[in-house]
């Protein structure tokens, strides 16, 4: 067996993995065959098949956008409750800690406490440092602390990651399929849901910030007088019937207690459908968020007006802090805050140390929509709780008919341009044109296989890299059949002719296919969705064009070349 059979066989091999890798997506894009042959496909194939892009098959886009202020704020809130236990378990006497937007004050009693507590600061590794300056500013026997600097420019990083996996996490609980989930500049989440129908109560997953948060109830203002209050504003005009809280709060600005907010609890009685909001006066400082939780289960008392609940358990640092708070609070109540409304403010009895707690719906009107808005609550908790409120600020529907139309397009236009390139080749190059030719279908044959074999995404853009794919291809076969064409002019023979006309060619294609690539790598790093797709096609395309080009049409040109005694070539 000589040397150039062997290279034959060798370059067979990539041809039927790429066969092997494309069918499942060839079967995918046949559906009236699909149901015969899947199992078998399921069977003897890969799983992994190539999946067509929001532009292609319709579906729904979100931008989302992640309140970080908010995120670093209750950070500092939840640290300072932190930091409260913290001086108390070490015998440190203090005035008072209070949380005042990034920056923490504790007053003390004497300023020896207060040296105490810079020793344990530095000693136990806290994540607070004294703020000298401010502290300096005050004079007034307090300390300032803040956290570092680098410490919040990594939160908020870790901010945005946590809520694109929560929403990944949401989106595979509720059996989206393949749905691109990105993260766009330094708050924004870009959403694509692929060919998904049901898009009414996938927005509302996505969409439910399900911001759950614990904090304490101040009955400063008794629960008669705090709604006496919010009537006379709607008496006087100042107010709406159905005002929202964050009206309410404006409106009560200078009534209310400081650093207190009212909210609201709002019940629908089942026998009657009457809606009943009740007013809470909340304390502002979070003492515990949904981050903490580590399971959430829809769970039944017949024995309530509301028979389904949702039964929450905390991680292992959530149980502490719940034990802490239940310790510190006994006989007061504890709200439980969900999307800026009171769920339920049970009474604090005793310390709880199973870090266990439970969440009462009542904004169904019968037990079968309660149960529905138990188990889409535990749908998003079970995913994990947002860890800060998200808006909205993009919201487009791609209807699967102008999908059909790009597809189409997309298709027309690769056939087109193959159609034109492949006639141009065989009338310039004869038959070295057809040997172009055919490296060509390999070259989308493998760019395709490749692209369904990691799972890869199509999309119009990437239909377009494919198109620029092809043309830049069959520049690297006329860089090669002209330099052929030069060296057989010279008076070289038709095998030296070959051989110099591929070694020669070979240090001009890899410059252009390399800066060619520096172009994608940039574009696939600092794109988005689409730009990305068109990159992700290029740079396949760059290796697959190059290994036919400059691997597969020598292998053939040899070969006809010395079977044929370049009977059939033409330079």
């Amino acid at each position: 067996m000589n040397k150039l059979s062997v290279k034959i066989g060798i370059a067979l091999l990539p041809v039927l993995f790429a066969l092997y890798y494309l069918v499942p997506s060839i079967v995918q894009f046949m559906p009236e065959q699909s149901s015969r042959v899947t199992p078998f496909i399921t069977k003897y194939f890969p799983k992994s098949h190539l999946k067509l892009g929001l532009d292609l098959q319709g579906g729904t886009y979100l931008v989302l956008s992640v309140d970080l202020e908010k995120a670093v704020i209750m950070e500092y809130e939840k640290q300072t409750e932190f930091l409260r236990s913290h001086l108390k378990d070490n015998d440190i006497q203090f005035t008072d800690v209070t949380s005042e937007g990034y920056r923490v004050a504790v007053t003390f009693p004497s300023m020896d406490m207060g040296e105490k507590m810079e020793v344990l600061l530095r000693d136990k590794g806290s994540l607070f440092i004294k703020d000298d300056e401010e502290t300096l500013k005050r004079n007034n026997g307090s300390i300032v602390v803040k956290l570092s600097d680098a410490w919040e420019k990594d939160y908020r990083h870790q901010i945005v990651a946590q809520a694109i996996e929560t929403i990944r996490n949401r989106i595979d609980e509720f059996g989206v399929s393949e749905p691109t989930i990105q993260s766009q500049g330094e708050n924004r989440i870009v959403i694509q849901l692929p060919g998904e129908k049901d898009s009414a109560r996938a927005l509302s997953i996505i969409k439910r910030t399900a911001l759950l948060e614990f904090k304490m109830v101040d009955r400063s203002l008794s629960p008669g007088a705090l709604e006496q209050m919010i009537n006379d504003k709607i008496i006087e005009g100042t107010l709406p019937k159905d005002a929202k809280a964050a009206d309410v709060n404006v409106a009560l600005v200078d009534k209310l207690p400081k650093d207190t907010q009212v909210l609201f609890e709002i019940k629908t009685d089942p026998s009657t459908n009457a809606v009943r909001r009740t007013p809470w006066l909340i304390k502002n400082q979070t003492l515990l968020t949904g981050g903490s939780i580590a399971d959430a289960r829809v769970r039944q008392d017949p024995t309530s007006f509301n028979p389904y609940y949702v039964q929450l358990q905390f991680d292992k640092e959530g149980a502490v802090r719940f034990d802490q708070i239940t310790g510190d609070h006994v006989g007061e109540e504890l709200a439980i805050v969900l999307d800026g409304n009171v769920t339920s403010a049970p009474r604090i009895s005793e310390r709880i140390p199973s870090g266990s707690a439970r969440i009462t719906l009542g904004s169904g009107t019968d037990a079968k929509s309660i149960y529905e808005e138990a188990k889409d609550l535990v749908v998003v908790l079970r995913a994990g709780a947002l860890p800060a409120p998200v808006v909205v600020e993009e919201n487009r529907t791609v209807g699967p008919s102008l999908g059909k139309d790009s597809i189409e397009t997309g298709k027309m236009s690769a056939i087109v341009s193959i159609v034109l390139i492949f006639i141009f080749m065989i009338i310039y190059y004869r038959v070295s044109g057809l040997v172009a030719d055919f490296a060509l279908v390999l070259n989308m044959l493998f760019i395709l296989a490749l692209m369904a074999a990691f799972g890869a995404t199509l999309t119009l853009p990437g239909i377009a890299g494919l198109v620029l794919t092809i043309g830049m291809a069959v520049d690297a076969n006329v860089l090669v059949n002209e330099r052929m064409r030069e060296e057989s002019r010279s008076g070289k023979n038709e095998q030296t002719s070959v051989v110099l006309g591929y070694d020669r060619a070979n240090l001009t294609i890899i410059d252009a296919s390399l800066t060619t690539l520096i172009s994608g790598i940039v574009l696939y790093q600092f794109g988005t969705g689409p730009i990305q797709g068109f990159a992700v096609t290029l740079m396949i395309g760059l290796f697959t064009s190059y290994i036919t080009a400059m691997w597969y049409t020598k292998i053939i040109v040899k070969s006809l070349s010395t079977f044929r005694k370049g009977k059939y070539l033409s330079f």
